[in-house]
């Protein structure tokens, strides 16, 4: 690029800066601001830039401006496992590729007086935003819609609106693969620990469970009981499950959190995994590799979803289309936390 030629025909910008020096507007705009979380090269390839083509700082809106095309919202239910991590980190290799920035918006359950998720998108600007999990009210979709911010949504807890993406697994042939696998070790004893009532993913992957018993076992009974996703509830309800003298000899639950409060309750009974019972969970976090014994489950591929859902938002903010859904496969992924049944 001949620099001297573009400054002649126009005034240098953020985003000439930016290209030059091999970064991101919003990191050139750290570096201006004396931001102290930026390395010492990278704020010394900035200055070189600015000297360079002799850029001058416009008024502060402007710059605002300038640096909000370039960021990307991502927001997240308050969780505290490993998946929220390994979907980030796909998310912002895309992100990063495009020299973008990654917002994340963390939404909790308890009440806050501060402002909603959407609150915060609608306030500065989103120029995009992927929602992880949670579902938009309608008024909150409505809200959203007045303010023109594309949206994919990822893993949605409901039915997705068929007018907005979404990307995900395919969560029921995942419970379906744990049905097959169990039922092959010889299991005619079952029970389902579920996310909670109102969610799709909840909903798909015991419905494929459910359908893959009945396939082989069309007189058998499965309880399914809502452990709300979390490790402490979900070994709660397996300590009453497991204490029956009736007892299930294999456990599927709906994700990896949930089976190791199986494993709690198993330990505190004195039963021991996969002796006395079989255990298989969904997601393939690090936690389910680390566990003693290490825990059969559903790999979902949590970075590559994330990854998938980034791509189709810049898809939309460039006006191309993009498919409404897209799952991605799921893999049953055998380790040893399953066996035959206990005579």
């Amino acid at each position: 690029m001949d620099v001297k030629t573009e400054r002649s025909s126009r005034a240098p910008t953020l985003r000439d800066v930016a290209r030059i020096a091999g970064v991101s507007a919003p990191t050139v705009s750290k570096v201006l601001n004396g931001r102290d979380d930026v390395s010492p090269v990278t704020r010394e390839r900035v200055h070189d830039a600015v000297a360079q083509i002799g850029y001058r700082r416009p008024p502060s809106a402007a710059v605002d401006a300038l640096i909000a095309e370039q960021l990307v919202d991502l927001v997240l239910p308050a969780v505290g496992d490993s998946w929220a991590s390994a979907l980030i980190g796909g998310v912002e290799r895309v992100a990063a590729d495009n020299n973008l920035d990654l917002v994340i918006i963390m939404v909790r359950k308890e009440n806050s007086p501060s402002r909603t998720w959407v609150e915060r998108l609608v306030e500065h600007r989103s120029r995009g935003a992927l929602i992880a999990v949670n579902q938009p009210t309608a008024g909150e979709r409505r809200t959203l819609d007045r303010s023109r911010i594309p949206l994919v949504l990822i893993d949605p807890a409901g039915i997705p609106d068929h007018s907005t993406p979404s990307v995900g697994a395919s969560n029921w042939t995942g419970g379906h693969n744990a049905a097959t696998l169990l039922l092959d070790q010889g299991h005619v004893s079952f029970a389902v620990i579920a996310g909670d009532g109102h969610s799709l993913n909840c909903h798909e992957r015991t419905g494929g469970f459910l359908a893959g018993i009945r396939e082989r076992r069309p007189n058998v009974t499965v309880p399914v009981v809502y452990g709300g996703w979390m490790m402490s509830s979900a070994a709660r309800i397996a300590r009453e499950l497991l204490s029956s003298p009736t007892r299930p000899t294999a456990v599927f639950t709906c994700n990896d959190n949930m089976a190791l409060g199986v494993y709690s309750a198993a330990h505190a009974l004195g039963l021991s995994i996969p002796d006395d019972v079989s255990v298989i969970g969904f997601d393939d976090v690090v936690e389910a590799r680390l566990a003693s014994p290490p825990l059969t489950t559903i790999r979902q591929p949590i970075s590559a979803i994330g990854a998938a859902a980034m791509r189709s938002l810049l898809d939309i903010r460039e006006g191309h289309p993009v498919s409404r859904r897209l799952e991605l496969a799921t893999e049953l992924v055998i380790r040893g936390s399953v066996s035959t049944p206990p005579r």
